[in-house]
Parts: structure tokens; C-alpha cells; sequence
């Protein structure tokens, strides 16, 4: 890829299809560390609010294209560290689990997006990338302040909670306009779960997603999966009965990418970002056929003795 002057001569479509190589834009993300890729028209976004399509980011957009990078297991079940211990959990929250598990798998999500979209307009063609997140957020401090030497996860506290609703509202707790779990389902990476998450047929919900999209028309694109991942229909409620703070509430199905999926209309608000919840159902969701030994060890704690008292009913 290199050009003259020393500089590298980018992404551009071949010269006898007008289209790009999916397998050239593969090799190049798979190169910098992501572990699952995929393609879709921008078409497919078409009904998406306003403001949030493909072409609403470019209005000549043709492509989106879809990578992940897989959580790490023993981030990703990090409680077991402090779970018992009132050992600073929620330095070990930051530091073990939303740096390891988000800001720095984040960051290089962000470097990715930003070379192949680099990538595409020195090749003299549009594109655009998304940052993942924001680095310490209002609520983020309010969570520092109000839980230093917490247990995780943490007792609800109303009281407390409605002091930060003014914060909670804030638009910092949204950070890109595009959604990157409805773009991994119709990439065919995956379908939607009863936890709201994209859910990969491999690994669950264990992978962090970020999108590039752009004007160049792709050589290929994937279809969306046919076979549900969550496994709701099946009688899992591991994700509602493992909620410190009981969010998931009523279970409603709906059409996205030619498939039908659960979704849970929240009680209220999911308060991960303002109050640690230990990411239960991300660690505790079955589905997906990896991380076997993680999610045996997982279910077998959390079958103990779940938040509130509730017991597992899968």
C-alpha cells in the first residue's frame, strides 16, 4: 500500500468493478487486531430514526463495515476478584474491568476505524470512523464519589440515585450517533438478545463492536444470520435474574435484519454507567458456543446466591 512521496496510496475500488475488495479491507482490520469482520449496504439502515443512517453520516454512503474485538474472559468475569472482598472495588471496577473491558478495547477499535477510514480517503473517497467512548465521565465521578469501598455490586440507593438524575440524563452518556449492535446484526456478526446486546453465534456478548462507513461500494456483503443466538426462546432468563438492579422488564419481539428478536423494555434506566453492576449479563449469558469454562464457572457462582435473593431459574 505504499504510494510515492513516501506515503502510503490508500483503499480504492478496482479499476474493472468499481468495487473494493471485502478480503483487502478484512486482511487489513484482522492485521490490527479484530476478530471478527463484516459487511453491509448502507441500504440496510434505511429505516433507522433520523439522524442515525448511513446516510445521514455521508449522503453518498454505500457501505458499512462491522468489526469486533473479543472481550478477555477473566476481565470480562472480573468480580470474582472482589466479589467477596471490600478490597477498593471500585478502583478494581475501573481499572480491571471498564479499561479492560471497554476504554482499551475501545481505544483500539478507534485506531482501526481511523486507518482503514485514512485508508479509503487518501484512495480519494469518503468515509468516516466513531469513537467507542468517552474517557472519565460526569457520571463515572459521581460513581467514584458515591462508592468508594463498595461490595459489587452495589445495593441500589434511590435516594442517592435521584441526586444524579441530572447527570444521568446527560448527553455524555451517549456516545456516537450510530449504532453499532444494530450494524453487527445486519453484518450477519450476530442477532439481538433479551439483554439488548448484540450477541455473536461464538462468543455471546463478549465483544465490543465499531463501525466504519463509507461511499465505496464493497465486493461483497454478508446476509444477516437466519438462527437466533439468544436463547430466551428456549427458557433462558439468565440476563433478567442475574440484574443487580432488576432493569429487564417486560420482553417484547421485533423485526430487525429479516429476523425476529427478543428485546427487554427496561425498567426505568440500565445504571451501569453511573453505578458498577459487575456486567452480569454479559458474564452470566449463555449463548454463543465459546468461553465454555468461563461460563460454567460464571453460572455456578451466580447459582449460589443471585442479587437479591432471586434464584436462577435456567
Amino acid at each position: 500500500m505504499k504510494g510515492s512521496a513516501g506515503m502510503t496510496s490508500g483503499i480504492g475500488p478496482d479499476r474493472a468493478t468499481g468495487k473494493v475488495s471485502s478480503e483487502t479491507v478484512r486482511e487489513l482490520l484482522f492485521s490490527r487486531g479484530a476478530t471478527v469482520v463484516g459487511f453491509a449496504p448502507a441500504s440496510r439502515f434505511e429505516g433507522a430514526p433520523a439522524g442515525h443512517c448511513a446516510t445521514d453520516m455521508i449522503p453518498g454512503a454505500r457501505s458499512v463495515i462491522v468489526m469486533g474485538i473479543k472481550l478477555v474472559s477473566t476481565v470480562v468475569n472480573w468480580p470474582q476478584l472482589v466479589w467477596e472482598k471490600q478490597r477498593q472495588a471500585v478502583v478494581n471496577c475501573w481499572q480491571v474491568y471498564d479499561h479492560g473491558g471497554f476504554y482499551a478495547v475501545n481505544m483500539r477499535l478507534e485506531q482501526m476505524g481511523m486507518e482503514l477510514a485514512v485508508a479509503f480517503e487518501v484512495g480519494g473517497h469518503e468515509a468516516i470512523f466513531f469513537s467507542g467512548s468517552s474517557d472519565m465521565t460526569v457520571t463515572e465521578l459521581n460513581a467514584l464519589r458515591l462508592y468508594e469501598g463498595m461490595v459489587c455490586p452495589q445495593p441500589l440507593d434511590e435516594e442517592k440515585l435521584a441526586r444524579l438524575a441530572p447527570d444521568l440524563e446527560s448527553p455524555t452518556r451517549y456516545t456516537t450517533p450510530f449504532s453499532f449492535r444494530h450494524a453487527a446484526v445486519a453484518a450477519g456478526l450476530g442477532t439481538f438478545g433479551a439483554n439488548n446486546l448484540a450477541l455473536h453465534p461464538v462468543f455471546g456478548p463478549r465483544i465490543r463492536w465499531s463501525v466504519v462507513i463509507t461511499e465505496l461500494e464493497m465486493d461483497r456483503y454478508e446476509e444477516p444470520l437466519k438462527t437466533q443466538v439468544c436463547l430466551y426462546d428456549k427458557g433462558c432468563r439468565a440476563c433478567i435474574n442475574t440484574c443487580p438492579y432488576n432493569v429487564f422488564h417486560e420482553v417484547v419481539r421485533f423485526e430487525y435484519a429479516g429476523q425476529d428478536h427478543p428485546w427487554s423494555v427496561m425498567r426505568g434506566k440500565c445504571y451501569y454507567s453511573s453505578i458498577p453492576c459487575g456486567g452480569t449479563c454479559i458474564q452470566t449469558c449463555p449463548a454463543g458456543t465459546g468461553d465454555k469454562k468461563m461460563k460454567k464457572a460464571v453460572a455456578k457462582r451466580f447459582s449460589r446466591s443471585l442479587p437479591g435473593g432471586r434464584q436462577n431459574e435456567d
